[in-house]
């Protein structure tokens, strides 16, 4: 199926709304599969730590099955599989904000720059994988470093042509170019 692609924050925002709709779909077999087993409507059903529970067991005993016992009934008297499918649109993409901040060395006769510590800050919400944030954060920072430093096209006045049309002559930031401290905060936002 056609995705325009994953990048920073839909990764997590729109692909895990489409994984948590396939699980809801997938979960609905499987307590349609237990109500089945237990003879009961799948509405009197709740899921809770991998066991299907009955909502009102009768005398106070919790009557129920382990949601290991309903797939293995599932598969030894081929009822499928409990599988979800799901394709979402997000109806938006929350933003992030960012902010950084750098201390520089300028040699003012040369114009040589020297990056010297940085921090990056944001507001990003909830984080799932705070390392991979931090990644981003860190990730956003060099690539805004390299275009306001480094980074430049060479057109050709001549022909039109990009003189630097490779790596081999375009520069872009590396990791040796990075400030040798690098600071990350995050708010503490839902």
């Amino acid at each position: 199926l056609y995705d325009c692609a994953t990048h920073a924050t839909r990764g997590t925002y729109c692909g895990g709304l489409a994984c948590r709709a396939a699980a809801a779909e997938a979960k609905k077999t499987v307590m349609e599969w237990a109500a089945r087993i237990l003879g009961v409507s799948a509405g009197d059903l709740l899921a809770k730590d991998s066991f299907v529970y009955i909502r009102s067991s009768a005398g106070g005993d919790i009557q129920g099955i382990t949601v290991k016992d309903v797939i293995s009934h599932a598969n030894e008297n081929d009822w499928g599989t409990a599988v979800g499918v799901a394709s979402v649109k997000a109806p938006a993409c929350p933003p992030c904000f960012l902010v950084c901040f750098l201390e520089v060395d300028v040699d003012t006769m040369t114009g040589e720059v020297k990056l010297l510590n940085a921090i990056s800050a944001g507001d990003v919400g909830t984080p799932i994988n705070l390392h991979a944030v931090r990644g981003q954060a860190i990730g956003g920072l060099q690539m805004g470093l390299g275009y306001g430093l480094v980074e430049e096209s060479i057109i050709d006045q001549t022909n039109g042509y990009v003189r630097n049309p490779s790596f081999t002559d375009y520069k872009s930031f590396t990791a040796l170019d990075m400030p040798q401290k690098i600071h990350t905060f995050f708010a503490d936002t839902y």
